[in-house]
């Protein structure tokens, strides 16, 4: 073999290497922004196609699966678990304020929650800042955040629990707590597909649970 071919051959391993290590990090972690310590990220390539139509939007598993349960304050210290808002559609969705993308989506779940929610229906946006609830008062005074209710686990131990590798993660959990399934990275939750598409959950699952 040649010099140069041995050169040629050396930098098509080097590229297929590359190749394999990003392919494993998208297995393993998926889109999503990664905490890499309490104040950074490394942002995301991929985000949630909001215009691909309902199915596409948002990722449903196979089967319903229970989710844990999860403890955490309101915006007042009133300790909550999710068990509280059984009886209820819950979008769950996990974020921090040093998150970049978490914060751009904040607007988007409080145009969702103002359009869809009620007794069925609830944005339940947790906040996993360890400065807990006066960090989180202050971003939403910042934006002005209308609808959205503050909750919080400073301790992030709802994070872990749901195995949340990135975040944001977002979760659609029904009126049983039970997971429908989640997606990592940010969306824009008011578009008009996603409106559709968890209306026709609150009709599905009505209509399997009279």
């Amino acid at each position: 073999m040649t010099p140069t071919t041995t050169r040629r051959v050396a930098a098509v391993a080097g590229v297929l290497t590359a190749v394999s290590i990003a392919a494993a990090i998208v297995i393993r972690y998926g889109p999503g922004t990664f905490a890499t310590s309490d104040n950074s990220t490394e942002p995301a390539t991929l985000t949630a196609d909001a215009t691909a139509g309902s199915g596409a939007a948002f990722p449903l598993l196979d089967e319903p699966r229970p989710v844990p349960e999860l403890r955490f304050v309101d915006g007042g210290g009133r300790a909550l678990t999710l068990a509280d808002f059984r009886g209820r559609m819950v979008l769950l969705n996990i974020w921090a304020t040093w998150c970049v993308p978490c914060r751009d989506e904040m607007p988007t779940l409080d145009r969702l929650q103002a359009e869809l929610g009620g007794p069925a229906f609830e944005v339940l946006a947790l906040s996993i800042d360890r400065q807990g609830i006066p960090e989180v008062k202050k971003f939403y005074d910042e934006i002005v955040l209308e609808t959205l209710q503050i909750y919080v686990d400073a301790s992030g131990k709802s994070a872990r629990d749901l195995g949340v590798v990135g975040i944001p993660t977002t979760l659609l959990i029904d009126q049983n707590g039970n997971e429908l399934g989640r997606l990592v990275g940010p969306a824009e939750w008011d578009a008009p597909q996603l409106i559709t598409f968890f209306r026709e959950q609150f009709a599905a699952r009505d209509s399997t649970n009279p």
